[in-house]
C-alpha cells in the first residue's frame, strides 16, 4: 500500500525533493526577488552606501527619460523577434516534424540531421553561421554576390543583421 514503507520510509521521497527545492529557491528564486525588491530603490553598488525606497521611479526613468526613444524601439524589436521566431520556428518545426515522422528511407538520418543543431549549442552555431555569414570569404556572400551581383557586410549591417539572427534562432531551434 505504501510504495516506501511506512513509518520514516514514507518520508524518504519529500526529504529527496527537498535537495533541489533548496538549490532552486537559493539560486534562483531568491535573487529574482531580490532583483525585485532592488528595483524599487536607490541602491547603488557602492559599500557603506545608504539605500531608501524610490517606488517607480527607476522604472519612469528607464521608460521616459533620456534617449527612451532608443529604448522604446529596442523593446518594440525585442517583441518584433518574439512574435516572428516563436511563430516561423513553432510552424516550421512542426510541419518538418510531420515530414520526418513519414516512413522514407534513410529517416533515421534526416531525424538526426534535423535536430543537430539543438545537440550542437550555442558557440559551436555562432562559430559556423559565423564562418558561413563571413562577408569576405563566406559561402553565403559568395552565393549572394553569383546570383545577385551583390556582396553584404551581414551582421555588419544595421539593416540586415536582424534578419539573419532571426533566421540563425529559428534553424537553430526548430528541432
Amino acid at each position: 500500500m505504501y510504495p516506501f514503507g511506512k513509518g520514516i520510509k514514507r518520508y524518504i521521497p519529500l526529504l529527496l525533493l527537498m535537495i533541489p527545492l533548496s538549490l532552486y529557491v537559493i539560486f534562483y528564486f531568491g535573487p529574482s526577488m531580490m532583483t525585485v525588491i532592488y528595483s524599487f530603490t536607490d541602491i547603488t553598488n557602492v559599500p557603506g552606501s545608504k539605500m531608501s525606497f524610490v517606488g517607480l521611479d527607476n522604472y519612469y526613468d528607464v521608460f521616459y527619460s533620456g534617449n527612451s526613444g532608443e529604448r522604446w524601439d529596442s523593446i518594440i524589436r525585442t517583441i518584433y523577434f518574439m512574435v516572428i521566431v516563436t511563430i516561423v520556428q513553432n510552424g516550421v518545426g512542426l510541419l518538418m516534424a510531420v515530414v520526418i515522422n513519414q516512413k522514407l528511407k534513410g529517416d533515421y538520418f534526416y531525424r538526426a540531421v534535423f535536430f543537430l543543431p539543438v545537440v550542437l549549442g550555442v558557440a559551436v552555431v555562432a562559430l559556423v553561421w559565423g564562418m558561413m555569414f563571413d562577408p569576405l570569404s563566406g559561402p553565403v556572400n559568395q552565393l549572394y554576390d553569383s546570383l545577385f551581383g551583390y556582396k553584404d557586410m551581414f551582421f555588419g549591417s544595421f539593416t540586415h543583421a536582424f534578419g539573419y539572427i532571426i533566421f540563425t534562432q529559428i534553424w537553430m531551434y526548430m528541432g
